[in-house]
């Protein structure tokens, strides 16, 4: 007995396929989708020149008139390190409540040190973070130095200047930068300082980009030097 073949349309053949592989064909067209906007935002994405942490007490709410603006913080870098075609300094901060007693400093909140998550972030970002140059108030400044985080001035500036507070940091309020940029919308009191590269080898748990923290030193210098 010879088997009839049964011919199907073009439209007959398309509802059969879409009710044997439905569901297939839209998890398909969803992942299609998905990495199409993955690409489309990787490819969009500008990577920073350099990355900066500010922790301390709430900057200053300073809102420029409408008829001036300061310049911003990237306007102080001299080139676009990365040669991506856009400057870009990314600033991470953390607000840590920290009063002033007696004119001695202390954590405004004696939990703070277990309580606060700002101030345990702030632990975690010095350890591990990607950023490299530090603006830090001087009670957080001193504890980042007694641990060995930061770098030596002399190390990766031409001349130490004479206002350094030490061989490791220099007051903002002091910098040209600071009285000529948006950089003087952070308290006048924080320090600016850079800590020490991440090297395979050092034990670190995290390691550091080289041209990264290159580039970073490069706007460290642009900042004290401006």
């Amino acid at each position: 007995m010879s088997e009839e073949k049964i011919q199907m349309t073009f439209v007959q053949k398309l509802e059969n396929y879409w009710y044997h592989y439905k569901w297939h064909t839209l998890f398909g067209i969803f992942m299609v989708i998905i990495f199409g906007v993955c690409i489309t935002q990787c490819a969009s994405k500008t990577e920073p020149d350099a990355m900066v942490l500010y922790a301390g007490r709430l900057k200053n709410m300073i809102t420029p008139s409408e008829d001036y603006r300061e310049p911003s913080f990237e306007s102080i870098m001299r080139e676009d390190y990365n040669g991506d075609g856009e400057k870009i300094a990314e600033v991470f901060q953390l607000i840590i409540p920290i009063a002033e007693i007696g004119g001695e400093y202390e954590l405004d909140d004696k939990a703070a040190q277990t309580n606060n998550s700002e101030y345990q972030r702030f632990y975690t970002e010095i350890a591990t973070g990607n950023c490299v140059i530090y603006m830090l108030h001087p009670l957080l400044y001193e504890d980042v130095k007694e641990k060995g985080i930061l770098r030596p001035l002399s190390e990766v500036l031409d001349e130490v200047p004479d206002y350094a507070v030490d061989e490791y940091g220099i007051p903002i309020s002091e910098l040209i930068a600071y009285r000529r940029t948006a950089l003087r919308y952070y308290p006048e009191d924080c320090i600016i300082c850079i800590r020490h590269e991440r090297k395979k080898g050092s034990g670190a748990i995290t390691y550091d980009d080289p041209e990264m923290y290159e580039n970073c030193v490069k706007f460290f210098n642009d900042v004290i030097e401006y």
